[in-house]
């Protein structure tokens, strides 16, 4: 039971992390900051481009200008890292406003003044056993049932065995 109550449990709050996620990949900030990053990409193979025909260049005054290009370049790299890193934050807070269980965890740990983790701990791990616990009621009412079906069927036999037994003496 612990096993599959664990399982349950990083079932709901993968879940969860998989909805923040997606709504955080469609919120307005992540998308414009994306479109920055294939503009920066796009600028850096324009770039690198650029370099190579001025390196296979006979002129001089091409060759100074590869360096000035290659300055660029490394800014530009400097700035898709950067960029880059900002893209696990970016969008985040309109997510969270967006994912009814994150908003509902917020709520009460403002509510309560206690950290939203300890608060979606609690909430996921006692949704899990009850989950858990109405699968056990549920496996032993149908043990019940079938139990109950036995009896029931045992008792008929024997009704219509003595009812057979009294027809055949009359």
């Amino acid at each position: 039971m612990g096993f599959s109550w664990l399982a349950s449990c990083a079932f709901l709050v993968s879940s969860e992390h998989n909805l923040l996620r997606e709504s955080q990949t469609r919120s307005d900030q992540y998308v414009a900051l994306q479109q920055k990053i294939d503009g920066t990409k796009q600028e850096i193979a324009f770039r690198e481009r650029l370099l190579e025909k001025r390196l296979s260049s006979s002129y001089h005054s091409q060759w100074k200008e590869r360096e000035t290009t290659v300055g660029k370049i490394a800014t530009l790299k400097i700035k898709l890292a950067e960029l880059t890193e900002s893209s696990s934050d970016v969008g985040l807070d309109v997510a969270v406003q967006q994912v009814p269980a994150t908003r509902l965890f917020n709520g009460l740990s403002q509510a309560l003044n206690i950290s939203s983790e300890i608060i979606m701990a609690v909430g996921y791990g006692l949704l899990s056993l009850l989950l858990e616990a109405s699968t056990l009621w549920m496996i032993s009412l149908l043990h019940t049932f079938k139990l109950d079906f036995a009896v029931n069927h045992r008792c008929l036999e024997n009704a219509r065995d003595e009812l057979e037994a009294e027809d055949s003496e009359k």
